[in-house]
Parts: structure tokens; sequence; C-alpha cells
């Protein structure tokens, strides 16, 4: 469903490819893909969209920061390097995105939790 507006989704994808077998015959995998994504499903721009990525709890990750306000079209997306660190002690798995834009004279702002894919 479409609304007049912007409408953001967004998520974490990861790609994998098999590596090949270790000691005990497991696969082994080489992460090939690990991007934070958003998408403009709505009818309307979000133009000068800003964002931030925060932690939920102890989830421990590394994001390139966007350094510059953007404008996301309709029917568009795009990606940015996150990846996720897994560690002794850390069971976290999800960031807060927060974004803010402006929809023609209006100013705009969302909350999302993403989980990420480890």
């Amino acid at each position: 469903m479409s609304f007049a507006g912007a409408e953001l989704r967004w998520e974490h994808q990861r790609d994998r490819e098999a590596k090949g077998l270790d000691r005990k015959g497991r696969m082994t995998y080489r992460t090939t893909w690990n991007h934070l994504i958003v998408s403009n499903e709505g009818r309307a721009a979000a133009e000068g969209l800003t964002f931030t990525v925060e932690p939920v709890g102890d989830t421990e990750f590394h994001f390139e920061a966007v350094d510059a306000p953007f404008d996301l079209r309709p029917g568009s997306e795009m990606a940015w390097s996150l990846i996720p660190f897994g560690g002794w002690g850390t069971t976290g798995t999800n960031v807060l995105v927060k974004a803010q834009w402006h929809e023609g004279d209006q100013v705009k702002e969302g909350e999302w939790t993403v989980t990420l894919m480890s």
C-alpha cells in the first residue's frame, strides 16, 4: 500500500559465499555483502534525508556514517556498509535508525528498529 508521501523501509542485507571445508568437514563462508538499505515505497521524495544508526542494547557494528543530506525518490533505494560484530558477551542484533527529511515544506521524521543479519 503506498501513501501520498514518502514511505521509507529500512533493512540490513547480507550475502555470503562458500569458501570451503574446515578441518572438521564443515562448510565455511565468506561475507560478500553487508549493507543497510533504505528504500522509498511511497509517492513523494524524501528530500534532504539524514539519519543516524544507534545500537540497541549491546549490539556492536561498524557503519560508514552518511556525511550529507540526500534525496530519495519514490521507487528508489540506497545502501551503506554496515558490518555487525559478534563476540564474547555481546548478544544484541538490533539497531535503531532515526531519520529526518522534508516533503515539500513539511518536516518528517521516523524511527525504525532493524535486525542485523549475522
